[in-house]
């Protein structure tokens, strides 16, 4: 039994062939096969660079193009998650970032399988799926909304038709219901809103998620929090039609606001700031500041042990002194305080002056609406 969807398995599969293919005699776990299980998430990581050149270079023009996409390619802490800890977000995020730049062209059946595909690599990556469904809805009819997601029920039937076979469809349901509830607890060290709550070392006892407060578990209050900000974000995309920003904006909310997240969750959303910085370079300073944190938040989880890469060495060296002196809790608290403060301004920036103009226009319409109701 396996926690991972149908297409990551396939891919761990795909992986291990290639390595038996190519170095039979060689036992598991070589350096061999060690590079060719991180080479799809770097291919994909490279993919997701190049999709930010080049829509960015056909709205703004080669200088930010580049500017966008450089940033993103050579973030450290990007290449800290997929080169060194070897995990498989660029592969999501890049079905992710896939699926809003085929909805922006209107190619709603493509996009809506792209993201498809992107849930049964990586479930988290349904986050984005408010973004599409405000923008369908506005554009297609019922009777094309229903052929298209019957078309990609279809297309999930077919993935994980294997394991219907073989009789593996209550596995398939434990992968969608262990998703929430197999670490039930607030924090599973990531340096965001629920960690000043629970400051703990990673792997030790944390508060659990299921403790009521006022007969409300902690895990209900973060989802509530966190639904509260996608329809927020939601209602700004219904004014202003940034697709990139309201797609940013709940990557970030998503690793701010509810329980149960890891450290390397916050990875999506830095392909989508990317690209918003082409249209406003405020969210430069967010992106470098993130930056940061995330790689650090990533560097206290799996400490880099690597001398030969002098940077990474030099950064790892001086975050285990801090630790040292101040302790592992203090120092990720501190982290967290920082990400907490920079969801703040980013949420202002992003959502805060557009949100008071609409509500503000909304509420006025409201009243002319009903000061006529009643006069009639």
């Amino acid at each position: 039994i396996s926690n991972h969807p149908p297409l990551h398995l396939y891919l761990l599969k795909f992986d291990a062939w290639i390595n038996d293919s190519l170095f039979r005699d060689n036992p598991p776990l070589t350096p061999h096969y060690m590079v060719i299980s991180k080479l799809i998430s770097c291919l994909c990581n490279i993919a997701i660079g190049l999709l930010i050149y080049f829509y960015a270079r056909s709205r703004t023009g080669i200088k930010m193009a580049f500017l966008a996409s450089s940033i993103y390619l050579l973030n450290p802490a990007l290449i800290y998650n997929i080169s060194y800890w070897g995990q498989a977000d660029a592969i999501g995020t890049l079905f992710m970032l896939l699926s809003v730049l085929l909805l922006i062209k209107n190619r709603i059946l493509t996009s809506t399988i792209s993201l498809t595909l992107g849930v049964l690599i990586q479930l988290r990556s349904i986050i984005i799926l408010p973004v599409l469904f405000l923008v369908i809805i506005e554009k297609e009819r019922i009777k094309k909304i229903s052929i298209i997601v019957l078309i990609n029920i279809l297309l999930i039937a077919g993935i994980c038709l294997p394991y219907l076979r073989a009789h593996q469809a209550d596995n398939l349901l434990k992968v969608v219901t262990d998703s929430s509830g197999m670490y039930p607890y607030v924090n599973c060290s990531a340096a965001n809103f629920w960690y000043l709550i629970s400051p703990h070392y990673p792997f030790k006892k944390v508060l659990e998620d299921t403790i009521p407060v006022f007969g409300i578990s902690l895990m209900s209050i973060g989802l509530i929090m966190f639904i509260s900000y996608i329809l927020i974000v939601l209602y700004q995309l219904h004014k202003n039609r940034d697709i990139f920003l309201a797609s940013a904006a709940i990557c970030f909310a998503f690793f701010m606001l509810p329980t149960e997240i890891h450290s390397r969750y916050l990875f999506p959303f830095f392909a989508f700031l990317a690209l918003s910085i082409t249209k406003n370079k405020k969210f430069l300073y967010i992106f470098i500041i993130l930056s940061a944190t995330y790689l650090l938040n990533l560097m206290m989880i799996l400490p880099f042990s690597e001398r030969q890469y002098y940077t990474y060495y030099v950064i790892q060296t001086g975050l285990s002194r801090l630790i040292d002196i101040y302790s592992f809790d203090k120092v990720l608290l501190l982290i967290s305080i920082v990400n907490v403060l920079t969801f703040i301004v980013f949420s202002y920036i992003a959502i805060g002056p557009g949100l008071w103009h609409h509500l503000k226009n909304d509420i006025g319409k409201m009243k002319e609406l009903f000061l006529k109701l009643r006069s009639d």
